[in-house]
């Protein structure tokens, strides 16, 4: 049973990997994901846009794909 189990895990990893990696750098629409956004904002300490994107649903846990930082990271960096 533990080696389903495993398997199914090592699956999602892998499959969480390609959606990472495949994930462009605009939204379908055109624009920019709530993710990107949302680093943006905090990169920028614009409190607007932070509660923008995170109304529209963005990932809090995401990471920034240059150094895999969160956006908590950047605030902490940036003592914003």
């Amino acid at each position: 049973m533990k080696n389903k189990k495993t398997s199914k895990t090592k699956k999602h990893r892998k499959n969480k990997i390609k959606k990472r990696q495949t994930k462009s750098k605009y939204s379908k629409k055109g624009g920019f994901t709530s993710e990107q956004l949302l680093i943006q904002a905090v990169e920028t300490a614009d409190i607007i846009l932070l509660e923008r994107s995170i109304v529209q649903g963005a990932n809090v846990n995401t990471t920034r794909p240059d150094d895999d930082y969160t956006p908590l990271m950047i605030a902490a960096e940036k003592s914003n």
